[in-house]
């Protein structure tokens, strides 16, 4: 996992799992997500945009969320 992760290779980061003179089990979990809303509120209070991806992981479609105008 080091390998993958740079920061695993400092000892340091790995003393909070530690218990009892014994090391704990780092558990990493990989999603990888088909649509996401992405909220921004700098934008403004109620900004959002539904993001679409590919298989891949990239963005495919970038739409406004909300109501369908009537």
């Amino acid at each position: 996992c080091s390998s993958q992760f740079g920061w695993l290779a400092d000892g340091k980061r790995r003393a909070g799992f530690e218990r009892d003179a014994r090391e704990g089990r780092l558990i990493f979990f990989r999603i990888d997500p088909e649509q996401a809303l992405w909220n921004d509120n700098r934008a403004s209070a109620a900004w959002r945009v539904l993001v679409n991806f590919t298989p891949e992981g990239h963005v495919a479609e970038l739409r406004a969320y909300g109501p369908e105008p009537a």
